[in-house]
């Protein structure tokens, strides 16, 4: 399905384009996370509960979604999810009530996860042989996305209040459009032909799913306790929620380029390489971080770390895909969806935990995961339970 197919820039942009809008209104939630808990008075700990029922409505709706689109190929939920989620994320400052927030959080979660696996297996198609390439530029569209929103929200909130993430609807209802208009959506019928008809699992590929879970769900709890808790410790500096949303932005841009340029980093130094130092680099960087605060020097090492973190997840994605070729939806589900909502079900605990032990040595503790993360490679790759193909761009 991915050898015999050509790269096809516009469908590869335009799914790049909806990658961005959807995670762009997921990056909405960080920023409103320390003006939710204090118009509410909820503690902490609530608040992490609201992330990880975010995370979970995104991620583990996204297996569902998955099923679907290798079942029956299904694609008209790409012109509706940034619509939807357009609607329901820009409305959260609104809500008055722990119940309504919860309720608005799950539907935006699930609009956001109608996009994910159906976008990322899209992408194997029209991606032909360049398919890291192409899901290199999917995922920057996503990463920069949540990275854009996080800024935008707090600038709007800064300005107008409660009611200012409203003004960024329109974007999703536009996104929706542009997808309808340039979209080829004959892509349906060549996948028809090209997917292959068995799509059984054995045990021993289970296995395999297993491991690229792991491996994502790992990174994904870096990433989702940095976007959880970074705010809080930024805000306790005496600093603004603009200076909270400039962080998360910078953050969020390097981890796109890291994303971008994965391919390239692949062909000069390979998989095994590229996925280590994306689990090992960002430890000592974020150390510099938690120790310099939000300083120039400590916001630049936050900002090379999400690079580095974010490097690694095209290559995760693609090794995977190549390993499932007649079960790219089902795949791109675990590693961008399930593995994802596991890591959010930890934000609950990691929440308490914070509440115990304090803020700084909960945010310290994600050193020890991203470390963990590295160790993890080592020794797969060690044990030969995938095999790392060199990745054609």
């Amino acid at each position: 399905m991915i050898r015999d197919s050509n790269f096809k820039t516009r469908q590869v942009i335009v799914l790049a384009l909806g990658h961005f809008a959807v995670d762009f209104y997921a990056g909405f939630l960080p920023p409103l996370i320390p003006i939710l808990q204090k118009s509410l008075m909820i503690s902490l700990s609530e608040v992490a509960f609201l992330v990880s029922v975010f995370s979970l409505s995104t991620t583990f709706s996204q297996t569902v979604f998955g099923y679907i689109f290798d079942r029956w190929h299904q694609i008209s939920l790409l012109v509706l999810a940034p619509l939807l989620a357009g609607i329901s994320m820009t409305s959260l400052g609104l809500m008055n009530s722990y119940g309504s927030l919860l309720m608005i959080l799950i539907f935006g979660g699930i609009s956001i996860a109608g996009f994910h696996p159906l976008g990322a297996a899209l992408v194997a198609v029209e991606s032909g042989r360049r398919h890291s390439f192409g899901m290199s530029i999917f995922v920057t569209g996503g990463t920069i996305g949540v990275a854009t929103g996080s800024l935008i929200v707090s600038f709007l909130i800064e300005r107008v209040g409660a009611t200012g993430p409203m003004y960024a609807g329109f974007f999703g209802a536009l996104v929706s459009v542009v997808i309808w208009w340039l979209f080829d959506f004959t892509t349906r019928r060549k996948m028809e032909i090209k997917s292959s008809s068995d799509l059984s699992l054995n045990k021993a590929r289970y296995r395999e799913l297993l491991i690229f879970g792991v491996l994502a769900m790992t990174r994904a709890f870096v990433v989702l306790g940095t976007l959880t808790f970074v705010p809080f410790f930024i805000l306790k500096q005496n600093e603004s929620l603009e200076a909270v949303g400039i962080t998360l932005f910078i953050f969020g841009l390097a981890g796109g380029i890291g994303g971008l340029t994965a391919g390239k980093l692949v062909e000069k130094i390979g998989e095994k390489l590229v996925l280590l130092a994306s689990f090992l680099l960002p430890v000592p960087l974020f150390a510099v971080f938690l120790v310099l605060g939000n300083s120039v020097i400590g916001v630049a090492s936050l900002g090379i770390a999400g690079y580095w973190l974010y490097s690694g997840v095209p290559v995760l994605i693609s090794l995977s895909q190549r390993n499932f070729p007649s079960r790219v939806g089902l795949i791109s589900s675990v590693v961008m969806g399930l593995s994802w909502g596991v890591a959010g079900l930890l934000i609950t605990p990691a929440g308490l935990l914070a509440e115990k032990i304090g803020l700084s040595y909960t945010l310290w503790s994600l050193n020890i995961f991203a470390f963990g993360g590295f160790l993890l490679v080592l020794f797969f790759f060690q044990t030969n339970w995938f095999t790392a193909k060199k990745i054609v761009s």
